[in-house]
């Protein structure tokens, strides 16, 4: 189950990379999420790097270990991802919802969801 083993922490520079290094030095648990209150460097397209504002992000990371899943339907994972955001933010009622592919969620013109899947 998602969720059920959860890292929380106060401040972190990726809870990609901190969920990375975790996958890389133990026998992570499917669905363990990492969690930050703060993060520093969060990466975005292209060597973009941003940092969260406290208290006004949700910035986590999923470790997922799905059985029989190919390295090639990586991006129907995030399509999934992408569509489960938009209609969990769409239900809001706030501006206009969309999907910027492949990785995006937009309400009007502000950014309130980037997924990025990593191996």
């Amino acid at each position: 189950m998602i969720g059920d083993v959860r890292y929380e922490l106060p401040i972190v520079d990726s809870t990609n990379k901190h969920a990375a290094e975790l996958v890389r030095l133990t026998e992570v648990q499917h669905g363990t999420v990492i969690l930050a209150h703060v993060q520093t460097e969060g990466r975005g397209q292209r060597g973009h790097v941003w940092q969260s504002e406290p208290g006004q992000d949700l910035t986590f990371s999923v470790v997922l270990r799905p059985e029989n899943f190919l390295a090639g339907d990586q991006f129907l994972l995030a399509q999934c991802a992408a569509l489960a955001v938009w209609d969990t933010v769409a239900g809001q009622r706030v501006a206009e919802v969309r999907v910027k592919w492949p990785n995006d969620v937009l309400a009007g013109i502000h950014k309130v969801a980037g997924i990025l899947i990593t191996q």
